[in-house]
């Protein structure tokens, strides 16, 4: 089935958040091959929402969190697969450029191999590229990452070039807020880039759509994952990894490749990941709440998520 690729991630998170799969470049997002959702609604009524029934609450699920109800029971279709193969590559820091390059080849190919994917983590603090690549299977290598108590993760996405990667390589390896980062007790910043191919979306579109707002164009997910040691450190970390996500966002408007979606399952919750799903998602969202939850009950009163902007 079209499931995550760490093992840690919950199923229910995961899949109306959006959920991103090794497989979403043949079969879309997670969410998208959902059949049905079993839903607990503020009233105590169990409904079911898929294409047939209820299909307001079915596409506000895909997307919109925990805003509408408590999921009980998910209904996927199971995907023939045999033998897979996945492997990793190291690099040294100082071959950003050349590594970025090489996405972007794989990102424009003319004729992608939809079974081929990737993910690549750019230590920047620990001066190591780990890439990650699949094969047919959403088989994942693991790699050790520091035990650092403190984590935090910001997220963007663009249109790729190789001009925006090679700003990028600069940013991050030269910001002073890197070196701000780096300077923590157990700082640790790394930088995961997820090439996304537009059959992503355009096989989404074919299930009947979702709240996500995706542009059905070639894209990168870039997430900023930050770890530090102290509490007492927090202020700092969130501000320097604010304002080096600001600075890559600058640079992207300025080259006019800049996309409004922000992933929630790779976000901050300081991030207004729901707004980025553009103003008429987030009506219709505000629509599908107030049939199913009038009284906000899972507004007002679940703590955590991300809501629904009232404005």
């Amino acid at each position: 089935m079209v499931g995550g690729r760490v093992m840690e991630v919950g199923v229910g998170g995961l899949t109306v958040g959006g959920g991103l799969s090794y497989l979403s470049d043949q079969y879309g997002m997670v969410c998208e091959n959902v059949v049905s959702f079993e839903v607990v609604l503020a009233n105590s009524r169990v409904v079911v929402a898929s294409q047939d029934s209820n299909p307001d609450l079915f596409w506000a699920l895909k997307g919109g969190t925990n805003n509408f109800g408590i999921v009980t029971k998910i209904t996927w279709p199971t995907l023939p697969f045999r033998d897979g193969w996945g492997g990793v590559q190291t690099f040294a820091l100082d071959q950003m450029p050349q590594v970025l390059q090489a996405l972007h080849d794989y990102q424009t190919a003319p004729y992608k191999d939809l079974h081929a994917n990737l993910i690549i983590n750019f230590g920047i603090t620990n001066d190591t590229i780990i890439s990650t690549l699949i094969y047919m299977d959403p088989i994942m290598a693991t790699f050790v990452i520091p035990p650092v108590p403190r984590w935090t993760w910001y997220t963007n996405s663009f249109k790729p070039t190789p001009e925006f990667y090679g700003k990028l390589s600069e940013i991050l390896t030269t910001a002073p807020e890197v070196a701000t980062l780096k300077a923590l007790q157990g700082g640790t910043l790394l930088a995961t880039f997820q090439p996304i191919n537009k059959n992503l979306v355009l096989e989404g579109e074919k299930h009947g759509g979702n709240a996500l707002g995706l542009e059905p164009v070639d894209q990168t997910w870039l997430a900023l994952d930050v770890a530090w040691w102290n509490e007492a450190d927090d202020d700092v970390a969130y501000d320097a990894t604010e304002a080096l996500l600001a600075k890559i966002n600058k640079e992207a408007k300025a080259d006019g490749i800049f996309l409004d979606y922000i992933f929630i399952n790779d976000a901050s919750n300081r991030q207004p990941v729901l707004a980025s799903y553009g103003p008429e998602n987030v009506q219709k969202l505000r629509d599908v709440k107030q049939a199913y939850d009038p009284a906000e009950v899972f507004q007002r009163l679940v703590p955590g998520g991300q809501k629904i902007p009232c404005h």
